[in-house]
This record gives structure tokens, C-alpha cells and sequence, in this order.
């Protein structure tokens, strides 16, 4: 009776009736896993300042069966909401205990991801690596578009490899993320990254081409471009690469600064003043743009501007 008019009194929004029901039904049957649920979602739906009293109902049902799937994700998301909402301003280290907490509740494909990304932000990128090897191993559970998550974690071993300088590793990572999807670009980008240490600049290019062909609007790829191909020498092309991001994205500082440097290398310094003003311009503290600046200004004999 009380869990039917609890129900009742969700429906009419009156939520103080409502607790008052579900607790009495729990107090008749502290089994009623359905009275859990309920109490459990109606703090949710009070906002974040709930959050705790939902959370701790869905331990104590817990606590009374460890095992009850709907208790088990419910507490679950609390954890993960948590830790993507800290994730949202930069606070890492709160996303990964939240994150953590979540795992141990459901140790899934999902959570070991985003642990891995918590951990990689941290610069633990060892620890991420043996996150990766601990979902590997385990019999996880499945959750919705396992695909996506799947490439996920291989992106995020690829790039802790990556960072700790494993480049066999990573770049065997990142392809295994695109066997899932041949589409993932931040796969490619890793890829491209990779092969800029190992100064394999064309392969880079294919790595970046890879990127743009996927999806032309995106900035950073043709910036990455411009990059690779400076290093091989092709200037006229990186300023094309450079000259491409700006167009996306008219502000992009390291767009211009490539530019810059590409230019006074192809002894154009008029555009490569031109190119370091609109660095000062967007980042006035950049010490590079106003040496770069000066030294293009001294070869047009006009040093006195610098």
C-alpha cells in the first residue's frame, strides 16, 4: 500500500509525501528494492545537493543484495555523472576518484575508458596503461555501443604509450582503434603524431590527409599538415596547409605562427610580418612571434619597427 501511494504521490508532485511513503514500505519490507529505487530517484530529482542521500540509499540496498543489477547501475551513474561533471572544469583528480568509485560498482568497459582519460590528463600514464591491461584481462560488463568505447580505450593506451615514448606500442594501439572504426580521426592524429618523432614526415601527411578527408573542417588537422610538410622543406604547401586552418578558424595562433616561419624561410617577409602580427595580435605575450617579427623586419631593412 504504501509503495502504490508513494507512486501516487510522485505522480501529483508531492515529493515530501512521497519519501514518507517509501520509507514506511521499506520499514514494512527493507527487501522492497522497488521503495529503494524510488527514494533514490526522487533525490536525484532534487538536484545536486541530493545526490548524497540517493547515493547513500543505493548502498544500503546494496548492502542488502549486492547483486541487484537496477540498484548497482543507478549508483553507478551517480559516480559517473559525477566524474564527467569534473571532468567538464578540469578537476581531474575528483574525476578519477569518482570514476574509480563507479568501477568498483561496475567494473565496465565504459568506466576503465574514462579512468584511462582521468589518468592520462594526470600524466599517470602508467598507471592508464595498466588500467588497460586490467580490462583486458577481466570479464567486464557490456554496455551500449561497445564499439565506441572499445576504440576509445585503445585510443587512450595509445596515446599513455605515446607519451612514455613506447612508439610501437602506441601506434599498434591507434590502429587497432581504427580496425573498430576507420573513421576515428583521433586515432589518425595519434598516428601522425608519431610518425612526426620518428621524423617519418610523409607518413604523417597520410596521417593528417586521413583526418581532413574524414572531416574538412577541422583546423588542427591542416595546422598538423602544414607542420609535416615544413619539416620536409615544402613550404609553399605548409603555407597552403596553414593558410587553410585560418580560414576555419581565424584565430588560430600556431596556424599563423607556421605561417610566419614558413615565409621568412621563402624570404616573403612582408607576409611573414604580417603573419607574426596576427600572433602578437592574438597572443601579445608571445616572445617567439616578436623575435620572429624582428628578425623578418631586419631583412627588410626596417629593423627600427621591431
Amino acid at each position: 500500500i504504501n509503495l502504490s501511494l508513494g507512486e501516487v504521490y510522485y505522480v501529483l508532485n508531492m515529493k515530501k509525501a512521497s519519501i514518507s511513503a517509501f520509507v514506511k514500505a521499506l520499514e514494512n519490507n527493507p527487501r522492497n528494492f522497488e521503495a529503494y529505487e524510488w527514494l533514490g530517484r526522487i533525490y536525484l530529482s532534487k538536484g545536486k545537493g541530493r545526490t548524497g542521500a540517493a547515493e547513500k540509499i543505493y548502498k544500503e540496498a546494496l548492502r542488502i543484495d549486492p547483486n541487484n543489477i537496477v540498484i548497482k547501475k543507478n549508483l553507478f551513474n551517480i559516480y559517473y555523472n559525477k566524474g564527467k561533471n569534473m571532468v567538464n572544469v578540469g578537476n581531474y583528480k575528483s574525476a578519477l576518484a569518482f570514476f574509480n568509485k563507479a568501477k568498483q560498482v561496475q567494473p565496465n568497459l565504459l568506466i576503465y575508458r574514462w579512468v584511462m582519460f582521468a589518468l592520462n590528463k594526470l600524466g599517470r600514464y602508467s598507471d592508464s596503461i595498466n588500467e588497460f591491461d586490467e580490462s583486458m584481462k577481466h570479464n567486464v560488463d557490456k554496455v551500449d555501443k561497445v564499439d565506441k568505447v572499445d576504440k576509445e580505450l585503445y585510443n587512450n593506451y595509445g596515446y599513455a604509450h605515446f607519451r612514455l615514448g613506447n612508439y610501437d606500442k602506441a601506434l599498434e594501439a591507434y590502429n587497432n582503434a581504427i580496425n573498430i572504426d576507420d573513421k576515428y580521426i583521433d586515432a589518425y592524429m595519434g598516428k601522425g603524431a608519431i610518425f612526426e618523432r620518428q621524423k617519418e614526415y610523409q607518413k604523417a601527411i597520410i596521417a593528417y590527409d586521413n583526418s581532413i578527408t574524414i572531416y574538412p573542417g577541422g583546423a588542427k588537422f591542416y595546422n598538423a599538415r602544414g607542420h609535416a610538410l615544413s619539416c620536409l622543406e615544402r613550404y609553399d604547401e605548409a603555407v597552403i596547409a596553414f593558410e587553410k586552418a585560418i580560414d576555419i578558424n581565424s584565430t588560430y595562433v600556431e596556424a599563423y605562427s607556421g605561417k610566419a616561419s614558413a615565409k621568412a624561410i621563402l624570404k616573403q617577409y612582408e607576409e611573414a610580418v604580417a603573419a607574426y602580427n596576427m600572433v602578437i595580435k592574438f597572443d601579445p605575450k608571445n616572445e617567439y612571434a616578436y623575435y620572429g617579427k624582428g628578425e623578418a623586419l631586419e631583412k627588410l631593412k626596417r629593423g627600427i619597427d621591431a
